[in-house]
């Protein structure tokens, strides 16, 4: 045998065998991220369960007033079906199915309908020059962290623009492009903001003073009296939306109703006053609320008028006087 340069085959094998090496060694790398994952896991479970332990010493051994605090948080409501005692702890090495996961327990995966935004994190070029052989290395899969996140709504300036045009020949004749619509003429806000600011306080329930701090946050002064303009303006412009809504709503033959005190200001102080809601059957859906100064039951005779059909109230005095008039059947509520 001849001692020499390596024959050809040889260093393809040597290639080869380097390359398994690097890949079983990046295997491994991956393999042992993941056991230090779960083991991390492991030992919150433990701590977890330590302290559950020493909750259940301190009930049985403690004292008195150490036991009341511990088992308030093992008493149930009355009538309510008692907590089923916790099935004991399975092997560690037979790993729960999915089946046999606790429901509630670890965390929910994320709504797969959100939008997702991919924020990506090389490595820098100089670091995937490999160190042995000098070679550029390549990828073998990424790690991900899906995390929820939150963008505050967008406040934008819109500029409406009317082209104009004029004869440059004899200097006569402009014409302007058509005034664009506003809710409020000239006013500052679009219609998308009123729409904001009405919903936000009344299907919200968010008050005026916290939406003027939210705009304030935003470099953008309006004060709860301008925002109250804009209010009264969008119930100007949907108040024909409503009178239809109640006229559909007294086609039906069935209305339900009922009334919820509210205090208002009057002047320097406050007194009582009442939204009713008028309610149809479930499949029209039809829901009418009006405001009443007081409860009294002339705002039933004025808003009913001379409908026919079946009303379902409770046994306040003022809807006595439509019901005796023979149109109305009045129900039970």
């Amino acid at each position: 045998m001849t001692h020499g340069a390596p024959l050809p085959e040889d260093v393809g094998t040597l290639q080869h065998l380097v390359l398994a090496s690097r890949q079983m060694i990046a295997t491994q790398a991956a393999e042992t991220a993941a056991l230090r994952d779960s083991l991390r896991t492991s030992l919150h479970e433990i701590e977890r369960l330590k302290h559950q332990l020493d909750a259940f010493r301190r009930s049985v051994y403690g004292q008195k007033s150490e036991r009341l605090v511990t088992e308030q948080g093992l008493l149930s409501f009355a009538g309510a079906t008692p907590r089923p005692a916790a099935a004991p702890l399975a092997p560690v090495s037979a790993p729960a199915t999915a089946e046999e996961t606790p429901e509630g327990h670890g965390r929910r995966p994320l709504p797969t309908h959100l939008r997702r935004e991919e924020v990506v994190h090389d490595v820098d070029p100089a670091d995937r020059v490999c160190g042995d052989c000098h070679k550029e290395m390549s990828g073998i899969g990424d790690d991900f962290l899906e995390q929820l996140e939150y963008k505050p709504g967008r406040v934008f300036v819109r500029r409406l623009v009317r082209k104009k045009y004029a004869c440059r020949k004899c200097g006569n004749g402009v014409v302007t492009g058509a005034p664009h619509p506003q809710v409020i003429e000239k006013g500052l806000p679009g219609p998308w903001l009123i729409s904001h600011i009405v919903t936000s306080k009344y299907a919200d329930h968010l008050p005026l003073h916290r939406l003027e701090g939210m705009l304030f946050r935003e470099g953008i002064r309006v004060t709860r009296s301008t925002m109250v303009g804009w209010i009264a303006r969008a119930a100007e412009l949907l108040e024909p939306i409503v009178l239809r809504m109640k006229q559909l709503l007294l086609a039906s033959g069935y209305i339900r109703t009922d009334e919820t005190p509210i205090r208002v200001l009057d002047e320097e102080k406050t007194r009582t006053a009442y939204v009713r809601v008028w309610a149809c059957d479930r499949r029209r859906r039809w829901r009418v609320f009006e405001y009443a100064p007081d409860r009294s039951g002339a705002h039933v005779r004025n808003f009913l008028g001379d409908w026919k059909g079946d009303l379902q109230c409770d046994a306040y005095s003022g809807y006595d006087g439509v019901c005796a008039s023979g149109r109305v059947l009045e129900l039970a509520c």
